[in-house]
């Protein structure tokens, strides 16, 4: 009987994996350039985790625990993503993007943006400590 239950076990962990496999292809997939161009409300990042959670535990209450579930599997996880994070980091990229030596078009937009506060150079330069900086008085998202 042991080895029936360590069937059915394997069995029931690759149907997980699969709706998180679903997930991240399907579901996320729709969501990458969007999230990477475009400025998201905390209350929409949040309606999307919801509705991603939601599907994986099937509308039922969790089971395990976020952290847990979007570790990595060396750590016990099943390395699903969190939207908030993962859109922050999209929205990371554009650094490099932004610091990469060419002379692209679009990067008046963000050099303009900056421009008030030094330009990107400035900030990509400066040795500043962040509990110093007023960011009460920065622009509204979108």
């Amino acid at each position: 009987m042991e080895d029936k239950i360590a069937t059915l076990e394997k069995t029931l962990n690759s149907w997980k994996r699969r709706k998180i496999h679903i997930v991240k292809t399907l579901g996320l997939s729709k969501l990458i350039y969007s999230a990477s161009v475009l400025a998201m409300s905390k209350h929409t990042v949040e309606k999307i985790n919801k509705i991603i959670f939601d599907f994986l535990w099937d509308g039922k209450p969790a089971k395990i625990k976020k952290k847990t579930i979007i570790a990595e599997k060396k750590h016990g996880g099943l390395k699903m993503i969190d939207f908030e994070i993962m859109e922050r980091s999209l929205k990371l990229a554009w650094i490099k993007r932004i610091a990469e030596n060419n002379r692209a078009v679009w990067k008046i937009i963000p050099e303009k943006a900056l421009s008030q506060y030094g330009g990107f150079a400035f900030f990509s330069q400066c040795q500043y400590d962040i509990n110093f900086c007023d960011l009460q008085n920065l622009p509204e998202p979108f």
